[in-house]
């Protein structure tokens, strides 16, 4: 899942669930905010104060800073994309060997919108199998 700041265009994240992570909950743990917050700690715009106090407190209890604030979270200073390029894609092989269950799942997730949206969720799903994230959690599996 990724997340774009409106407040900082340079802050993008990215959050994955694998083996490499102790990290869950997918899209429903990459809260923006949190990723403002790190950046703003970064560059000294904010320090722990009692105005803060929640911001630490939320990065500390996701386990984003230590308890001495020390970040604990893969920071990259370049473009999101030229980070992306350098994650494997999957093996063609693995692709055609799975591709006709994953459009075959995607048909059936789609049924469930209106028909005007089915060939958007279709292609939504089948992309999502062939991307980086999915890459990285099948190598991981291997």
């Amino acid at each position: 899942m990724t997340r774009s700041s409106c407040k900082y265009p340079s802050v993008f994240s990215w959050s994955i669930d694998s083996a490499l992570s102790s990290r869950t909950g997918g899209w429903e743990n990459n809260d923006y905010k949190d990723y403002e917050y790190i950046y703003e700690i970064i560059s000294g715009l904010i320090v722990e104060n009692t105005t803060t106090v929640d911001k630490f407190n939320r990065l500390r209890e996701r386990e984003f800073i230590s308890a001495e604030n020390d970040i604990n979270i893969m920071i990259v200073q370049e473009d999101h994309k030229k980070f992306f390029e350098r994650i494997p894609k999957l093996d063609k092989k693995i692709k055609d060997r799975f591709a006709p269950k994953i459009l075959e799942l995607a048909s059936m997730k789609a049924k469930f919108y209106p028909t005007q949206m089915q060939d958007l969720i279709i292609n939504y799903n089948v992309d999502g199998f062939i991307g980086n994230s999915v890459a990285l959690k099948v190598m991981d599996n291997l």
